[in-house]
């Protein structure tokens, strides 16, 4: 006679990250393509604009002066009220 097999809590907890990780990577491709055009005026392969702010200490940034080595990430984040 065959006895259940227990699977412990660190199994099913990767089980579960496992699945919430390919449900999210699903989302991102069947869903993602639905707002590419959120930016229709910038194509894609665009050079990226000249920006110039100041920062906390009132000095000003530019995209030349802010890169590395390693070049510049620039991450922007789309309001949720709009």
């Amino acid at each position: 006679m065959l006895k259940p097999k227990f699977l412990g809590m660190q199994s099913i907890n990767r089980r579960l990250i496992n699945l919430l990780f390919s449900l999210t990577i699903a989302q991102l491709l069947l869903i993602g393509p639905l707002y590419a055009d959120w930016a229709e005026d910038v194509p894609i392969g665009a050079e990226f604009p000249q920006i110039q702010a100041q920062d906390h200490l009132a000095k000003t940034r530019t995209n030349e002066n802010l890169m590395g080595e390693n070049g510049l990430l620039y991450l922007f984040v789309r309001s949720s009220d709009w």
